[in-house]
């Protein structure tokens, strides 16, 4: 079987993704004549605390122009190798095949992956101040012959504090969450309410 996205590469972080691929992704989508330079760096981050992709940050040491492009930024892979471990164990216990097993996982992590960078790039029109979103600034999805270099370029962020789904939490630390809930349903429903009254003229004369 050749290479999928549970094999490890000799790129960055183990993945099939390489310092070249990412710079045709920026000259791409963001339309501008940058390369990486002689200085720039690549670590991992952020290991145990996901299943489906390789994380890390990168020191770009960015050459030409980068119209507001930083430094540094994270690089998040769509990737296996994080849960190759436990799927080792699962496979073993249920005598199933490694890699069939994984393999059968490839197209719908590749939808999951188009989605969120379609999620991103609709979401960065916006002020990240109210969606509370790490900045976007580019993605490369799966399209095509495409099938073993997915990753999307977010803004790196300093002293966090990571929290799994699985973490329990005080009711009054949702108190930020339930007011942004309400303050976009009642965004909808306005919105909602003006168009009925648009379609039915009786917004004339106001």
């Amino acid at each position: 079987m050749g290479d999928t996205l549970a094999s490890a590469g000799t790129g960055l972080f183990q993945t099939h993704i390489n310092w070249e691929d990412i710079e045709q992704c920026i000259q791409d989508e963001r339309k501008i004549e940058v390369h990486f330079g002689p200085k720039k760096k690549a670590y991992q981050i952020g290991s145990g605390n996901g299943f489906l992709s390789r994380v890390g940050v990168i020191d770009a040491d960015f050459q030409g122009e980068t119209n507001g492009l930083p430094q540094k930024f994270i690089l998040k892979v769509l990737s296996f190798l994080e849960s190759i471990e436990y799927g080792e164990l699962v496979a073993e216990r249920e005598n199933m095949d490694l890699e069939e097993m994984f393999a059968g996982m490839d197209e719908q992590a590749r939808i999951l992956h188009n989605r969120e960078v379609d999620v991103y790039r609709a979401f960065s029109r916006f002020d990240n101040s109210l969606t509370k979103l790490p900045l976007y600034y580019f993605g490369q999805e799966f399209v095509g012959e495409n099938k073993l270099k997915g990753f999307i370029a977010m803004e790196f962020v300093e002293d966090v504090e990571i929290r799994h789904f699985f973490h329990n939490v005080k009711p009054e630390e949702l108190s930020e969450v339930r007011y942004k809930i309400c303050s976009n349903e009642r965004g909808a429903a306005l919105a909602t309410s003006f168009s009925r009254r648009v379609k039915s003229g009786s917004t004339s004369g106001r």
